[in-house]
């Protein structure tokens, strides 16, 4: 029973040294295309803690990088800090937020109180949209501190929202950059070769890789129809290739590793691209889904958590050490015990 509980033990320690956690890829599509043509679009957005300064009076900067359907949300919620409402000029200081929208009633104004660290507020009707939500500033020389924008559900639920960045007469610092990519399934038709296609994951990063991390990310690629021409996965530093997977025409999935055996260095990029000249192009392929099973070193010690409890000596009245089964008066720590 023993040797079973320590085996049992054992296992669930190795069991919990390692995590795994799934990923699924769109592309990121150039703006300008090189060697490859789709219908399909993928967008940059900006989330996070920003700071934006005016460098106009009225300039403005978008709070949301979409209008805002009237019938999902019915107010907003803004919070900020080190706010500086700037030199007053005709009578006129600090910040608002402009509301413009279809139909015209929608259209409001807010002022950002000085004193405080939200604004929150209901939009002036429940048809329509917002179709534009902007920080405006009434002074040359404001700046604030956004910390995050969020819309509220007729429910109440709050949901945060990207930015949509400058519009005109201010600037933006900080933040974080997102990517959402073009989901699949996704066609694209090759035109030449080398025409690439870089991987981004649905939680807005592109693919990366640490080496050292211990990490072995096993990748499988589906295909909604066999493969006309022949590609390759190429994993990238952040200056060149530093590794290749071969994807043969005629696949209809294809599978690759990257790991501290596959790739040399940190890998930054990973992309999908046309590897043959002589190729028939241009070609289309039909990507059904990305995903990646990624295992990740816990950090987990289990030779620690199957560390023996230690076994404290034992000694008679006489001060003579006594094994475990000796019956009668010991002495345990100081302590005196009756063992029968």
């Amino acid at each position: 029973m023993k040797k079973m509980f320590t085996l049992a033990a054992a296992l669930v320690a190795v069991l919990t040294l390692n995590a795994v956690t799934t990923k699924k890829y769109g592309f990121v599509i150039d703006a300008n295309p090189w060697n490859y043509e789709t219908t399909a679009k993928s967008t940059t957005v900006l989330s996070g803690e920003i700071t934006v300064s005016a460098t106009s009076q009225w300039g403005e900067y978008k709070l949301s990088d979409k209008a805002i359907d009237m019938s999902l949300y019915k107010g907003y919620k803004v919070v900020y800090a080190a706010y500086n409402p700037g030199t007053p000029k005709d009578g006129k200081q600090g910040m608002q937020l402009k509301m413009e929208g279809t139909p015209e009633t929608l259209n409001a104004y807010k002022d950002l109180p000085e004193d405080a660290t939200e604004v929150t507020g209901d939009f002036k009707g429940t048809e329509g949209s917002i179709t534009t939500f902007t920080l405006q500033a009434k002074t040359a020389d404001a700046s604030i501190n956004i910390k995050s924008v969020s819309l509220i559900k007729h429910d109440g639920t709050e949901e945060e929202i990207h930015y949509g960045g400058v519009a005109w007469g201010c600037k933006q610092t900080g933040g974080t950059v997102l990517i959402s990519p073009a989901p699949m399934p996704c066609e694209i038709t090759y035109t030449g070769q080398w025409g690439s296609l870089k991987l981004a994951s649905t939680d807005g990063k592109t693919a990366t890789f640490a080496k050292g991390s211990g990490e072995v990310q096993a990748f499988k690629i589906l295909f909604s129809e066999p493969t006309t021409i022949d590609m390759c996965v190429e994993a990238d530093n952040d200056s060149k290739g530093i590794a290749w997977f071969n994807i043969p025409v005629g696949s209809t999935e294809f599978g690759f590793t990257i790991d501290e055996t596959t790739v040399p260095e940190d890998v930054v990029n990973i992309y999908i691209k046309a590897s043959k000249a002589d190729a028939v192009y241009p070609s289309t392929v039909k990507f059904a889904s990305i995903e990646s099973v990624i295992t990740s070193p816990t950090g987990v010690d289990g030779l620690k958590a199957l560390k023996k409890p230690e076994r404290k000596t034992a000694y008679n009245v006489a001060g003579q050490q006594v094994g475990k089964s000796y019956k009668g008066l010991v002495i345990v720590d100081g302590k005196k015990y009756v063992r029968k």
